[in-house]
């Protein structure tokens, strides 16, 4: 049985912490139910010192015990703690059970622990050193002071989730349910996944959607990751399959096979996603018109890529636009 570390902070926010608890109990339920009882993990609250903790709501999290009375456990949750700015995040950094909580995932990492971070957690990530060179995301908001404090970690704010060796990140508090999930579909396996997305309705966006991308499963999977790389660097040109397998290293028929295993899509599908993704992102930062995004990333119809992210999303661009218009007016 596999064995979860939850760890809880002072002000952390409570739908990240009751997400993690609520997708762990229903995945257990599940697996339980249809006899796979052997797929289920114990998993616990714990704190810095060992002492109850009071959320941001003010409910009080009695933990299990301390963290340093764990020895070692396969996975490591730190959900989003509740942090809105910089300065913020810098007066927390710089507390007792903080440095506490950074030194814990640091040692369970060297360990071979599995650390999982989202929102502002993901600064608590970087301090134990867990990204090195590698990439890292965060809420779209610390983005600039996460570049400024870890400027050698690669920071993609556009994706929903990032993956390295032994540890996944995820944006802002919200994405903690796709963190979740992606764990739950690697701990149970996709069937349950599934199911457990079902009886929670949560968006399956982290099997088919714009958010799930090749990071969740290079360490599976290096050619889908060094596909990913390549079509990032070409999407303002056309290319074709063939060029992109070429590329990689593999024949067409071994891509094909690599995408469908890893995501349950086509090359084509794929590259699309990238796209859509891409255009997402474009839509949510800048004022760029969207015939210029379309252009861009490869397409000299802005028509047919505003097809696609209706058929992906099922929305359309001013959707996008807009959504991110009114979020950066409620931080002003």
């Amino acid at each position: 049985m596999k064995s979860i570390a939850i760890i809880t902070f002072e002000g952390m926010f409570d739908s990240s912490l009751s997400i993690t608890l609520d997708i762990l109990r229903s995945a257990n339920q599940i697996a339980t139910a249809q006899g796979e009882g052997s797929l289920g993990v114990d998993f616990g609250l714990y704190s810095a010192s060992g002492e109850p903790v009071k959320t941001a709501g003010g409910l009080v999290i009695n933990p299990r015990s301390a963290l340093g009375d764990i020895k070692k456990v396969d996975v490591v949750i730190l959900p989003g703690l509740g942090i809105s700015d910089g300065e913020q995040l810098n007066r927390v950094l710089k507390q007792q059970d903080a440095n506490q909580i950074i030194h814990f995932l640091r040692d369970q990492h060297r360990a071979g622990s599995t650390i999982l971070g989202s929102c502002s957690a993901s600064f608590f990530l970087a301090e134990a050193g867990i990204f090195s060179d590698s990439m890292a995301t965060t809420s779209w908001w610390l983005a600039d002071e996460f570049r400024r404090k870890y400027p050698s970690v690669k920071l993609q704010t556009e994706k929903m989730i990032t993956t390295g060796k032994n540890y996944l990140c995820a944006g802002a508090a919200m994405a903690q349910a796709d963190l979740m999930m992606v764990l739950v579909s690697s701990l149970y396996g996709t069937v349950v996944a599934r199911q457990v997305a079902n009886y929670l309705l949560i968006d399956q966006r982290e099997f088919q959607s714009q958010y799930i991308m090749s990071g969740l499963l290079s360490h599976k999977y290096p050619e889908i990751e060094k596909a990913e790389r390549w079509i990032r660097q070409h999407l303002s040109g056309t290319f074709s399959i063939s060029d992109l397998a070429a590329a990689v290293g593999i024949g067409k028929r071994t891509l094909a096979r690599r995408t469908q295993e890893a995501m349950g899509l086509s090359p084509l599908q794929f590259v699309q996603q990238i796209r859509v993704e891409s255009a997402i992102h474009l839509l949510e930062t800048t004022h760029k018109s969207f015939d210029v995004i379309a252009f861009e990333l490869g397409y000299s119809d802005a028509a047919t890529l505003r097809r696609l992210l209706q058929r992906h999303t099922g929305k359309s661009p001013a959707h996008f636009r807009l959504a991110h218009t009114v979020s950066s007016t409620s931080q002003h």
